[in-house]
């Protein structure tokens, strides 16, 4: 009896002493994980935690094979190897290992352990950032809200907003993604002609809006026209008439914020036969010679004008060196390039906008804004005196000695000086003086011969025999 109690004893120690070699072996680090361990879609079961990186090379395969759509852009698709996704293996490992380590040594060898780790995921930001920037076609800049003046009444246009891609929200985007698809020998590794377009992943950018300066909200109360004038010119002079329609496509739907200032200048810009300037009569110290942009000043004088009837404050403003006939004397305004501008500035609470119209012999510009009733503008201007015109003369050696001969008609100076008023419910409220202008004299040039004189015909000596004449009907 006592014989085989001893035999029991040894058996069961045995026993005990596998069972805790077991537990032991089971319960170390390097135990072989439970057959229910998963990351993401692939099992890992029954491998040792530093195993684990073996299988992951499928993930690398999803990447670089699996379509991912991008939103906003048609017919094409991308690999998210192509973003810069990658597996970041070793932490993808570190998180299996930390997951295994959790589970206590009695759910190891008694229990059912559920060991689920998500892959970890990384970017490469020079990869992304590059396959972003090939998509900077969809960012767009905002958009002015913009008012016109069509078929009798104000029109509004414009006031978008802008939008830039925003790189960090898009980039989360990614990785999200990236989670929510299943990765593993579960899910079949697809590709652009075995997927149906439903079942493709897309990533949706993300972007950035941005307000326009201007918005249609801010231009609401611009209702109707302040002020509009309107001067005329010969419908036959195309290459004048192609730089007026020029110049005042460039003012055409301008808006100006209260207290902003427009420069002539700086709207039209430069004058050139590049941007579609011909060659025209100009002003030049007095004297009309052709040259590139003529008849831009006549659009200056007419917005100049217009802003005058409006009530606008006038910043800056030159008369030309001689009377112009499309205004009236002093209410011209010239402009050079790189010179002379006409300054005008939105002296009002409200914003307001400029409209131009060509006409086939007539330029209208309007000013557009919010009117107040019983308000009117009247300019006149004051004529302070004349300059006769002197007279020049230069010797011709191409006329005969004695011979005159007008080459240019003078015209005599003036100076004028031009005045504003303005009333309320026909109340005189102010008179003020804008400007004083000099026009000054043009000689007129006449030619003086300085050549060899006349020859007198010779005289008639002798008789001369005139012959006959037939008269009709004679023989």
């Amino acid at each position: 009896m006592a014989k085989y109690a001893k035999y029991g004893l040894m058996s069961l120690l045995a026993t005990s002493g596998a069972c805790l070699g077991c537990f032991l072996w089971v319960s170390r680090a390097e135990a072989r994980l439970p057959a229910s361990a998963m990351v993401g879609d692939i099992p890992v079961g029954g491998l040792a935690v530093s195993q684990v990186s073996t299988p992951l090379t499928e993930v690398e395969r999803f990447l670089d094979q699996t379509p991912m759509r991008v939103s906003d852009i048609r017919r094409k698709t991308f690999t998210f190897r192509e973003w810069g996704l990658e597996l970041d293996k070793e932490a993808t490992v570190q998180a299996v290992r930390k997951a295994w380590d959790q589970v206590n040594a009695f759910e190891r060898v008694f229990g059912n352990p559920q060991i689920h780790v998500q892959p970890v995921w990384r970017i490469d930001e020079e990869q992304f950032h590059q396959r972003l920037k090939s998509l900077r076609f969809l960012e767009r800049a905002p958009e002015n809200a913009a008012v016109r003046w069509q078929n009798g009444r104000v029109v509004m246009t414009g006031g978008k907003l802008g939008r830039a891609l925003d790189g960090a929200g898009t980039q989360r985007n990614l990785e999200t993604l990236a989670r929510t698809i299943p990765i593993g020998s579960r899910t079949q590794v697809a590709s652009s002609s075995g997927v149906q377009s439903s079942e493709i992943p897309t990533l949706q950018l993300k972007y950035r809006t941005s307000e326009p300066s201007v918005s249609r909200e801010q231009l609401r109360a611009i209702t109707a026209p302040i002020a509009t004038y309107t001067t005329r010119f010969p419908g036959y002079q195309a290459d004048r008439n192609a730089n007026i329609r020029l110049a005042a496509k460039a003012l055409d739907g301008k808006v100006l914020m209260p207290g902003e200032k427009l420069s002539y200048n700086q709207a039209v810009g430069t004058r050139t036969g590049a941007k579609g300037y011909r060659m025209a009569p100009v002003i030049i110290q007095g004297e009309k010679k052709l040259g590139i942009g003529g008849g831009i000043c006549q659009v200056s004088s007419t917005l100049f004008n217009a802003a005058l009837l409006a009530d606008m404050k006038i910043v800056q403003r030159h008369n030309h060196s001689i009377p112009i006939g499309y205004v009236p004397l002093g209410r011209d305004a010239t402009a050079t390039d790189g010179g002379l501008d006409l300054v005008i500035q939105n002296n009002f609470d409200t914003p307001i906008a400029i409209s131009t119209e060509v006409q086939r012999s007539a330029l209208v510009t309007r000013i557009l804004g919010a009117p107040v009733a019983g308000k009117r503008v009247e300019l006149k201007a004051e004529r302070l005196g004349s300059v006769g015109a002197t007279r020049k003369t230069v010797r011709d050696p191409n006329l005969p000695a004695g011979v005159q001969k007008v080459v240019k008609s003078g015209s005599s100076g003036a100076r004028a000086r031009l005045w504003r008023l303005v009333y309320e419910d026909g109340a005189l409220v102010r008179r003020e003086v804008v400007a004083t202008s000099y026009y000054r004299a043009q000689p007129q040039v006449v030619a003086v011969g300085t050549g060899k004189p006349k020859p007198k015909p010779a005289p008639v000596v002798g008789e001369v025999d005139i012959a006959p004449v037939s008269m009709p009907g004679e023989d």
